[in-house]
C-alpha cells in the first residue's frame, strides 16, 4: 500500500483542496479580497465586456401587488386584459386563480415593464392597494458568481491531477473529489439561474374584485349622507 510519503500527487491534492477552502472562508482575508476583485471582473463583463474595476450594477428583485375593484360584470374581461399585458411584454401567467368575486393572477413581467403594467392594469376599475417592493440581492449574487468561478477552477486543477494519477488510489480518491464539486458546481449554477430568473423578470400579483354595490336600505342611507353633506359643505 503506497503511504502518503510516497504519494506527492496526494499532497498536491490536499493542498489544492486547502487553496479552495479558504477562499471559501470569511471576509478580512486577502483571498476574500481577490474574490471581490474576481468577482467586479466577471460582473462587468458579463454586463457587456466593460472595463474591469469599473462599478458593479445594482441587483434587484421586484415584487409589485395591484388590487382593483372591477364591476361584476368586467371581472371575466380584466383577467383577460392581464392575460394580454403579459403576453405583450413578453412575460407570463405564473399562476391563476379565479372564484365568483374575484380573478387573481401573478403575471412575471420583464423588470424594465413592470411599471407600464401596472398602469396599464390599474385602468380597468378603482385601485384599492398598489405595492412594490424591492430585494437588493447585488452581494448574494456577487457571492455566487465568485463560488462558481472558484469550483470551475478547482474542477480544472483536479482532472489535471486525475491525468496524472500514477496508482488506483490517487485516481479513486480524485475521482471523489471531483465528483464532490461537479456536484456543488450544479447546485451553484442552479442558485445562479434562479437568482438571474428572479432579477430580469419581477412578479406582479394583480387582484381584480366585484366591487359592491348598495342594496335598497343601502340606497336609502347613502341618499341621507349626501343630504346631511350637503346641509353642512357646499362644493364650489
Amino acid at each position: 500500500m503506497h503511504s502518503l510519503r510516497r504519494s506527492p500527487l496526494l499532497f498536491i491534492l490536499l493542498a489544492t483542496l486547502g487553496c479552495f477552502a479558504a477562499s471559501e472562508r470569511g471576509a478580512g482575508s486577502a483571498t476574500e479580497m481577490m474574490r471581490k476583485e474576481a468577482a467586479t471582473d466577471a460582473l462587468s463583463e458579463d454586463a457587456g465586456g466593460g472595463v474591469p474595476g469599473e462599478p458593479v450594477a445594482r441587483q434587484l428583485i421586484r415584487r409589485a401587488w395591484l388590487e382593483v375593484e372591477v364591476a361584476g360584470d368586467q371581472l371575466s374581461a380584466s383577467g383577460q386584459r392581464a392575460r394580454d399585458v403579459a403576453e405583450r411584454y413578453k412575460g407570463y401567467v405564473s399562476n391563476e386563480s379565479i372564484s365568483e368575486d374575484y380573478v387573481q393572477l401573478v403575471l412575471r413581467i420583464p423588470d424594465a415593464q413592470l411599471e407600464n403594467a401596472l398602469n396599464e392594469l390599474g385602468t380597468a376599475g378603482e385601485i384599492t392597494d398598489r405595492r412594490i417592493n424591492v430585494d437588493d440581492v447585488t452581494m448574494q449574487y456577487t457571492d455566487i458568481l465568485i463560488r462558481i468561478e472558484n469550483a470551475k477552477k478547482l474542477q480544472h486543477r483536479l482532472n489535471e491531477l486525475l491525468a496524472k494519477a500514477e496508482n488506483v488510489r490517487e485516481t479513486l480518491e480524485i475521482e471523489r473529489e471531483l465528483a464532490r464539486i461537479t456536484t456543488e458546481l450544479e447546485r451553484m449554477e442552479g442558485q445562479r439561474r434562479l437568482l438571474e430568473n428572479q432579477i430580469q423578470l419581477a412578479t406582479l400579483t394583480v387582484t381584480y374584485r366585484r366591487s359592491e354595490q348598495p342594496g335598497p336600505l343601502g340606497w336609502v342611507f347613502y341618499g341621507a349622507y349626501r343630504a346631511v353633506r350637503w346641509l353642512f359643505i357646499w362644493d364650489n
